[in-house]
């Protein structure tokens, strides 16, 4: 995982495939959360703050650069 500083220097072409990536990997998550596969219920937390951190930084680098 990358930092939010990081992830600001990102190209929107990362970003983005950074933002699906770990949205299907929050899915699989949530899937084996739910079958109770999933011994570390954590990830799940940290999944969803990171793809917060990856929309945030897409939303930025899309008004900067209009």
């Amino acid at each position: 995982m990358l930092t939010y500083a990081e992830l600001q220097n990102s190209e929107i072409k990362e970003l983005m495939n950074f933002l699906t990536e770990n949205k299907r990997e929050l899915l699989k998550l949530r899937l084996s959360a739910k079958s109770g596969q999933l011994k570390a219920n954590h990830k799940i937390k940290n999944i969803k703050k990171y793809v917060a951190q990856i929309s945030t930084a897409l939303n930025s680098k899309k008004i900067k650069s209009n």
